[in-house]
């Protein structure tokens, strides 16, 4: 996984703010992935079922790889 650049993360921040809030510039482990999609969609049991549901269905396979790896 690749740090965002600067002006992608400000971007974030205009848009995004708690996913730039979010934001390591190092690769995160599941239970912090969890987290930070939970603190997107409002709770940490929302943020596990919609990583769970993207697992299963093999939706952002690269993008999961990325964030739990």
């Amino acid at each position: 996984m690749h740090p965002l650049g600067s002006r992608v993360h400000e971007e974030l921040l205009e848009d995004y703010p708690a996913l730039a809030k979010a934001h390591a510039p190092e690769s995160i482990d599941w239970d912090e992935a969890v987290r930070i999609v939970g603190e997107i969609l409002g709770s940490e049991h929302l943020g596990r079922q919609a990583l769970e549901a993207h697992r299963a269905r093999g939706l952002g396979l690269e993008g999961h790889r990325a964030l739990s790896s």
